[in-house]
């Protein structure tokens, strides 16, 4: 399971030791990015078949994957 800011800093090259700070505009653009990926992958929020949204904390594949 990955959070949005996990996601967020994997993608920057940084890591949390650091302190890199990741503001709301990054966790939502993390949000827009899944939504196009799982609009091309063919999955859907409501019924995920390979990511699944974890509420309040971020993101995990599902088991199907």
């Amino acid at each position: 399971m990955r959070s949005k800011a996990d996601l967020t800093l994997a993608l920057r090259g940084e890591s949390f030791a650091n302190g890199y700070f990741v503001g709301e505009a990054d966790r939502r653009a993390v949000e827009a990015h899944m939504t196009n990926l799982r609009r091309k992958l063919g999955d859907s929020a409501a019924s995920p078949r390979y990511i699944e949204t974890v509420r309040g904390v971020g993101y995990r594949l599902t088991s199907e994957a």
